[in-house]
């Protein structure tokens, strides 16, 4: 399974995800729904052995954004998320994404509120962060 797929079904669940619909690379109009943004990979760094097997250590980064009708509530839900993904990757509960699994970590940082409607609706966004090595053998 892929790395957004696996993503995508570990994000819901989280216990107070509720019925939120979570679509990749959009948000609806509904009144809670949450967008997964892929902002790409970055290459870390890179190690190869004397046989030629290659270790990258990778970061992927996502955005969540979370759209909801009250701000209040959607403002407790971020902070809860944000905890929540970080207890998850400390009990190696999260998914894994590469092939040293002892030595990845995922975490939610930078949650904000981006924007707020006329008519009360508040957008949340959250960033994702992936660490994970991948061993590439000869």
């Amino acid at each position: 399974m892929e790395i957004l797929e696996k993503l995508k079904f570990w994000l819901q669940t989280f216990p107070q995800w509720g019925e939120a619909q979570l679509l990749v690379d959009d948000t609806a109009a509904e009144s809670v729904s949450c967008g997964l943004f892929p902002i790409g990979v970055e290459e870390l760094s890179r190690k190869e052995d004397l046989l030629g097997n290659k270790s990258v250590q990778c970061r992927q980064t996502f955005l969540l954004r979370r759209i909801a009708q009250r701000q209040e509530e959607a403002a407790a839900w971020l902070m809860e998320f944000q905890a929540w993904v970080g207890q998850q990757s400390q009990k190696k509960a999260a998914p894994i994404f590469g092939d040293v699994p002892e030595k990845e970590w995922i975490r939610a940082e930078k949650g904000r509120l981006s924007a707020v409607t006329q008519t009360g609706t508040a957008t949340y966004e959250i960033r994702i962060i992936c660490e994970y090595t991948k061993i590439f053998n000869c």
